[in-house]
């Protein structure tokens, strides 16, 4: 995460694993689909979705945003 300090990003990639790391799997993919949605979705924004809706049961969904991982890397 430091690697992103000091710009837009840093923030809100950050709190989207916090809400992961508090266990609010729900808001932590909603902040990284909104990641996406703005022009911000890296490998790791991509990863860390699918972990969201893998925590979620949305399994289907998970595998998709891991193989968008892989495209993205």
């Amino acid at each position: 995460l430091s690697l992103w300090a000091g710009n837009a990003f840093a923030g809100t990639f950050g709190e989207a694993n916090e809400k992961y790391r508090a266990g609010d799997f729900k808001g932590a993919a909603q902040a990284y689909q909104d990641l996406i949605q703005s022009g911000k979705g890296t490998a790791a924004v991509q990863y860390n979705l699918g972990n969201s809706l893998l925590r979620l049961g949305k399994k289907a969904e998970a595998l998709l945003a891991y193989e968008r991982a892989l495209s993205a890397d």
